[in-house]
């Protein structure tokens, strides 16, 4: 095996500066995969000598089966791992063209691939950031939909739900897994429906964010109020989905509410005092002039002065009751005794409901305990009621009232068999200036309100057109 011995000829020379000098190592093996030759250059990559390298079965190390380029990583004598860029080419030697042999040609790349393995390792690391990167902002977004105060809720573009948090469960009624088996429309009231398509619409026109309020039909049937802000999803510059969040404004609504009525409360009281103290001035003078004119001219119709003397009261009365409006009143709260009160009050409009061919049935549980209540306002309370529900029968009928106790309240009700009021109108009853009769003016239950709520009660009203109405004064016993 030594160099040496290779033939000079002038073939064998250039073949012999190939072997020998080339930087590259190269190994020759017999066709049992012996090896025959190796370069110095093979010596230094794999570490050791041309006879030491012949003990070893080179041959399987350096060859993959069924391939002529490739690359490979071995460990050479001094320990060290090589990465080997090889050829493998078989040697036709003998007349029919038969290989003899082969020789290796394996170059060292190690180098290159070191060079290689940062930009890999980089690209790795750049990979990892941008899944971290993804599975940061999903978690971000599962935050958000989890736990968010107000409802998140998605549909597709048939209407369908596809995500909703616990808080719109709570909203709804409904489970997530209910949720996900209907329809945005199955919790949309019929009237609301058309309000909805026109959003949607809205959406795909303007290709922008819409805030609305509507209206949600709760699992147990009744109207939850909210406001909802959709968002519109876009996937390729294809909507795909709606985003929305759901707000319950349901207390909010009422508080607005209530701060318009305290608007119009307000208002009412400084047009209250002004107006009773324009009007008493010259309602003295007219009462006093009429009663000077009775006694003076004793043969004037009595009948007229009666009725002007009459209509005189009843402005001062209005007055009156614009004045409970205007300021507080000071009120001396004692025990008395309700069923009492009430059969006063009975008394006192008897007459008119004679006149009115109605009837005053009273029926009061007996051990009804005494109410800690100003006895002049509870009266103006029940004469209000009753009054009213004298008037609203034309054509007679009969007035039920009855007083009961429970642990905690007593409960006085007065039921007429009146024209009733319209469904829309009841919740409208006892706001200023706010009546279903002719000539009212809506004080009167403003002030009765006023008056059950000064004595922490609370005041129903139910009625059904044609058919009557019910009213209720709760009252605390205690």
């Amino acid at each position: 095996m030594d160099p040496n011995q290779i033939n000079k000829t002038g073939n064998e020379l250039i073949f012999r500066s190939f072997f020998l000098q080339n930087p590259d190592a190269v190994c020759f093996f017999d066709l049992k995969g012996k090896l025959t030759h190796a370069n110095p250059a093979a010596e230094r990559l794999l570490g050791c000598t041309s006879e030491e390298l012949s003990a070893i079965d080179l041959y399987s190390l350096l060859v993959v089966a069924d391939k002529q380029d490739y690359e490979i990583s071995i460990c050479n004598m001094l320990g060290f791992v090589t990465e080997l860029q090889v050829q493998h080419i078989a040697i036709d030697a003998d007349a029919e063209g038969n290989a003899v042999g082969s020789f290796i040609i394996a170059k060292d790349i190690t180098a290159q691939k070191n060079t290689e393995k940062p930009a890999i390792i980089q690209e790795q690391g750049e990979r990892k950031k941008l899944e971290q990167s993804l599975i940061e902002i999903y978690q971000r977004y599962e935050s958000f939909i989890t736990y968010n105060p107000d409802g998140v809720r998605a549909i597709d573009l048939n209407g369908n739900f596809t995500e909703v948090n616990p808080a719109y469960e709570q909203i709804t009624g409904y489970s997530k897994e209910e949720l996900l088996t209907i329809a945005m429309k199955d919790l949309t009231f019929e009237d609301d429906r058309e309000q909805l398509s026109k959003e949607w619409i809205m959406i795909n026109e303007t290709q922008a964010s819409h805030s609305f309020d509507t209206g949600i039909r709760h699992k147990q049937g009744h109207r939850v109020e909210v406001r909802i802000h959709n968002i519109p999803i876009y996937i390729n510059g294809q909507l795909v989905e709606i985003f929305g969040t759901v707000k319950d404004i349901t207390d909010l609504q009422r508080t607005e509410e209530l701060l318009r009525k305290s608007d119009k409360l307000s208002a009412v009281g400084q047009l209250a005092a002004a107006v009773a103290h324009e009007i008493r001035n010259p309602l003295t003078s007219l009462k006093g002039f009429i009663q000077l004119l009775k006694h003076t001219y004793p043969e004037a119709k009595s009948h007229y002065i009666e009725i002007m003397l009459s209509e005189l009261s009843r402005i001062e009365l209005i007055s009156s009751e614009l004045l409970v409006l205007a300021k507080p009143q000071m009120t001396v709260f004692q025990q008395k005794d309700v069923c009492f009160i009430m059969s006063d009050v009975i008394s006192l409009l008897e007459s008119q409901a004679n006149i009115n061919s109605v009837q005053i049935i009273a029926a009061f549980d007996e051990g009804i305990p005494l109410l800690h209540c100003e006895e002049n306002q509870l009266k103006q309370v029940f004469i209000n009621i009753i009054k009213n529900g004298i008037e609203a029968m034309s054509s007679g009928g009969i007035i039920r009232v009855s007083i009961k106790k429970d642990q905690q309240h007593v409960r006085i009700q007065v039921f007429d068999e009146g024209c009733g009021i319209p469904e829309n109108f009841v919740s409208k009853i006892g706001e200023p200036f706010y009546s279903t009769k002719e000539k009212g003016t809506g004080l009167g239950l403003m002030v009765t309100q006023r008056i059950i709520e000064a004595h922490k009660g609370r005041l129903d009203i139910k009625s059904k057109v044609n058919k009557g109405t019910t009213v209720s004064v709760i009252l605390p016993l205690t």
